[in-house]
């Protein structure tokens, strides 16, 4: 009883990290001043990105996808990445398909997350088993540290610079909102904490952060993981009603799996897996070599690259698996031994800051096989963790210097170091953003460090093709089928390089062998009916249209194109379905508005034209043939005066428009019925 009592009056007589005096916090190390220098460093080292055009995924994920162009579309909300989808269509909405507003945002991200970084280290300092006053003052100043190192290192580009992967900077922003707000909420000054007003707040803001990130990407799935793991590492034992609060975050781990239930029922297969190409087995003992790779590219940036030819690794015994697996396991066992033998701070510190690096990798780069086995945005997360360790690392240098021979250690030598670093580090991420600014510059610097990998050829042969450079095109996509013969994407490719050229025969014979490769490509089966449509083969065209909404149901491109080889077949009825269906699914397509009003005028629905044609004009001002038909509607109604206006607006844009001057004429005089024209 004696003993107890004793540690009792121990535990009491220790002041709480609450009570003690604040550290002095220094002009520099001001969260207000932080949030600016960051804001300046960011804006500095990535202004030369806002031109860089949307690129590989971003076609598929934003210019090419219907779901970003109408917000109805946001009605459902399943789907693990809604957020991130929502905010592209937020800039789809303000912008367009302009690159600069979406690049604007993916700067503005990474600030408020070199800002959250800032603050997620001032907090660990603060927690009950770190907080020390020798450490606390060292705190502001390694939480700079770490916000500098994370916003200047060149890794980040392709997470910031590559507009698709917003996604991961996104999902970042909010797990590091909610691991916060979670800390705000457990070091609250009040015992009760979350029965506050104040705690409730901070408690509320962790909870729907999670969520938030649970509904951006996957990588998310660690966050309630790493709440236990903050609470094992940085508190003490809790009491019981502590734990009881963990409750809800765990139950967010339902909501990915929930999100991934397709409409029939089952759960996604992607889920599970994104490939069967790679065995778990394999993704595993790859991603040891992998994880390496990645290890390396933090410490020493240089080798970049969009695109890796990464080895695949079968066995566990292969001798770069293996010293792979060693290296790791060291350094993990390393993190475990100082969390349970150090009592000191900054061990512990930069124990913490290698198991949040293997944690948050563990969704991409673990047993659930991926295409890509490697990509540098995947790090943005995890080198949070990386930057922290780094951090604690320098503290115990500088503290070296300091202690050792006189005259050694001077503030100005810690500073000059500091900055050399993140100097570095920003004209690095600078240059490194250079390369990102031409598409067929980007490509090239793939090809140059990936040249026995096809797609690189292939993105490059587009990138060509695109800038009317047909037999540079030509000669890469031959280099990529030379790789390998099956790539039905370098078919695909080479036969619309190869339909630009007229030289349709031989685009058919690529078109038609990509499909036999891949029969479930639903871009092929587009091309190719676009191919046969040009030449009049309507049948044949339909027929590969079909294929590809069998696939892909919410194709507005087909749709569209559908719908015109119907009409020119005098399936009105059919035609005027498929085009009101590409007019829904994108409803500011100018294009689909334009084919629809044709096609009801055709089939003598004058006023329904009208509207359609309307919409194609205010979408499309310089667009004559719109202002024509328009013109020919309104005559068709009898509303001459509309006529003429629509009819001199197309003459306007085309001076030389006789069709247009011809019915001008024509209304002017009022010669015949208006059925006539």
């Amino acid at each position: 009883m004696g003993k107890a009592s004793q540690r009792d009056t121990k535990e009491k007589s220790r002041p709480s990290p609450q009570a003690a005096d604040p550290p002095r916090r220094y002009f520099l190390t001001r969260p207000p001043v932080v949030f600016v220098f960051l804001s300046l460093l960011a804006g500095a080292i990535y202004s030369n990105s806002f031109s860089v055009p949307f690129l590989f995924d971003d076609l598929r994920n934003i210019v090419e996808n219907p779901r970003i162009k109408d917000f109805k579309n946001f009605l459902d909300f399943s789907g693990t990445r809604y957020i991130g989808f929502l905010s592209f269509a937020l800039n789809y909405y303000f912008g367009k398909l302009n690159p600069f507003g979406y690049h604007l945002v993916n700067l503005f991200i990474h600030i408020v997350n070199g800002f959250l970084v800032y603050l997620l280290a001032l907090l660990l300092f603060r927690s009950s088993r770190i907080a020390d006053p020798g450490v606390e003052k060292q705190a502001p100043w390694m939480a700079v540290v770490t916000s500098l190192l994370f916003i200047a290192h060149p890794i980040q580009t392709q997470a910031v610079t590559y507009i698709v992967q917003r996604f991961a900077s996104l999902a970042t922003l909010f797990y590091l909102s909610a691991v916060v707000c979670y800390l705000k909420w457990r070091l609250s000054d009040s015992k009760s904490g979350i029965f506050t007003l104040t705690g409730a707040g901070w408690y509320g803001a962790a909870l729907l952060s999670t969520v938030l990130a649970m509904k951006t990407k996957e990588i998310s799935f660690t966050l309630p993981v790493m709440i236990i793991l903050i609470e094992a590492v940085f508190f003490r034992k809790p009491e019981r009603k502590r734990w009881i609060f963990l409750v809800p975050f765990l139950l967010t781990l339902l909501i990915i799996p929930l999100s991934r239930i397709d409409v029939a029922g089952g759960a996604g297969e992607g889920f599970a897996r994104e490939t069967t190409t790679l065995s778990r087995s394999e993704y595993l003992f790859t991603e040891f070599r992998v994880i390496l790779t990645y290890i390396r590219l933090l410490f020493l940036p240089v080798g970049q690259n969009l695109d890796y030819d990464y080895p695949i690794y079968h066995s566990i015994f292969e001798p770069p698996a293996l010293l792979s697996f060693l290296f790791l396991f060291a350094l993990f066992g390393l993190s475990l031994f100082l969390l349970l033998i150090s009592s000191s701070p900054i061990p512990r510190l930069f124990a913490f800051g290698v198991l949040w690096f293997f944690l948050t990798l563990s969704v991409e780069s673990s047993i659930i096989p991926i295409r890509d086995v490697i990509f540098e945005h995947r790090l943005y997360l995890p080198s949070v963790g990386f930057f922290f360790s780094c951090a604690m690392a320098l503290l115990i240098g500088f503290r070296y210097l300091k202690s050792g021979p006189p005259g050694i250690y001077r503030p100005a030598l810690t500073v000059s170091i500091l900055s050399f670093i993140v100097i570095s580090l920003s004209l690095a991420t600078y240059q490194r953003n250079m390369v990102w600014r031409d598409k067929i510059g980007l490509w090239e610097d793939v090809v140059k460090k990936s040249p026995r990998k096809g797609r690189a050829h292939d993105n490059l042969g587009s990138a060509l093709s695109e800038r009317g450079d047909f037999q540079g095109a030509i000669a890469h996509f031959s280099q990529a089928l030379g790789i390998n013969p099956e790539d039905a994407n370098a078919h695909n490719s080479l036969g619309v390089t190869l339909d630009r050229q007229g030289k349709f025969e031989e685009a058919l014979g690529h078109y038609l062998r990509a499909v036999e490769i891949k029969p479930k490509d639903e871009t092929t089966h587009y091309n190719l009916g676009d191919a046969l449509q040009k030449r009049g083969r309507l049948e044949e065209a339909i027929h590969h249209y079909f294929q590809a909404l069998r696939i892909r149901p919410d194709f507005d491109k087909v749709h569209n194109n559908l719908g015109v080889a119907l009409g020119r077949q005098g399936k009105f009825e059919d035609a005027v379905f498929h085009l009101s269906k590409a007019a829904r699914i994108t409803p500011n397509d100018a294009m689909t508005q334009y084919n629809l009003g044709t096609i009801l005028f055709q089939q003598g629905n004058f006023e329904e034209a009208v509207v359609h044609l309307s919409r194609a004009a205010q979408m499309s001002t310089d667009d004559a043939m719109a202002r024509y038909d328009l013109g020919r509607s309104y005559w068709k109604l009898g509303r001459s005066e509309d006529s003429v206006r629509e009819l001199e607006a197309a003459l306007r844009i085309d001076p030389k428009f006789s069709e247009a001057r011809e019915s001008l004429e024509a209304v002017r005089r009022g010669a015949g019925k208006s059925g006539d024209q």
